[in-house]
């Protein structure tokens, strides 16, 4: 029953067991109301032998910095009911979240509460957005989409200045297991005129020995779901970094779904490789996404985000033929 649940609801903690070869991570995003600031803060732990270690990493802005504050694994502990993640004096939930931050080169105090938590669809077939691959437990980077959008209301300090977060929007979302893929694309945005929610990632997946480029995708518009993943059919017909634009195009039988991902400066944010946080990403929390939906070559809606997340690593063209 344990285990059902952790698949149904990634957000609790999932390395129970985990000592060696082992990271996990929540990622917890924020924009306010007039989308001037962008926060998202990780907390996480990495197991390696003698680097074992919670951390939790930060992203503001603008102007835009990151941080990475290292702490002692004993300084973490979590609870799955209610899900609850603390770190030093710092706690992260569904509900919201309390920061407490005093290091040498940030101070960072506040509460940010959440409201109206936007789930996924789920079934046993699909316990989350891995689908069916959320069984084998040997991963080696699982996904967890916690929820594509809430409302946000409260305040944090930033190293003496007040940033407002209420009626702003939230995402959360969180990955574990030992390394991230050597080659992906992420976009994250839900920060449209209307009610639009988007994820879409496609990555590099070794499996059993063979790999391939798997990918998984989100579209949340008034309450309808749409969902592209390499487990339900859907067709990757192009994944595509060109410059400073990223383009992508799902096909699920009669739908598909074009994003053009627009990528600004980013800041590096440390990554696991075999469960030590030593590998550099690049991530931008400005990014601009345009998307287009076709049900049977009609256009059905056409929208643009901003304040949208973008990383790329490392990701070759890829088509259809390829």
């Amino acid at each position: 029953m344990r285990l059902l649940r952790k698949l149904i609801y990634p957000e609790v903690y999932q390395g129970r067991n985990k000592k060696i070869h082992y990271f996990e991570g929540w990622y917890f995003k924020h924009t306010s109301k007039d989308m001037k600031i962008n926060f998202s803060i990780i907390p996480g732990v990495s197991f390696e032998k003698e680097k074992n270690h919670a951390f939790i990493q930060v992203i503001i802005g603008p102007p835009f910095k990151s941080y990475c504050i290292p702490f002692k694994i004993e300084d973490f502990s979590y609870s799955d009911e209610p899900f609850k993640i603390l770190i030093g004096k710092n706690t992260f939930g569904l509900t919201g979240i309390t920061l407490d931050i005093d290091a040498e080169k940030l101070r960072l105090k506040g509460e940010i509460d959440y409201n109206k938590i936007s789930r996924i669809r789920k079934t046993i077939l699909q316990p989350n957005i891995m689908g069916f691959f959320a069984y084998f437990g040997f991963m080696q980077c699982n996904h967890g989409v916690i929820s594509l959008g809430h409302e946000l209301d409260g305040c944090i300090e930033v190293d003496g200045k007040q940033k407002n977060f209420t009626g702003g929007n939230g995402y959360i979302e969180k990955d574990w297991g030992n390394s991230f893929p050597k080659k992906y694309i992420w976009v994250q945005c839900n920060n449209f005129a209307e009610n639009i929610s988007l994820f879409a990632s496609v990555a590099h997946i070794p499996f059993l020995g063979r790999e391939f480029i798997g990918f998984i995708s989100i579209l949340k518009i008034e309450g309808e779901e749409y969902k592209f993943a390499t487990y339900n059919g859907t067709k990757l017909l192009r994944a595509n970094t060109e410059d400073d634009l990223v383009k992508i195009i799902f096909s699920k039988k009669k739908t598909r779904l074009e994003i053009i991902a627009k990528i600004k400066e980013g800041l590096v944010l440390k990554a696991p490789k075999e469960g030590v946080m030593e590998n550099e990403i690049t991530e931008t929390l400005e990014g601009v996404v345009e998307i287009s939906l076709y049900e049977n070559e009609k256009l059905i809606k056409k929208a643009i985000g901003t304040n949208a997340g973008v990383e790329t690593v490392s990701f070759d063209n890829h088509t259809k033929d390829d």
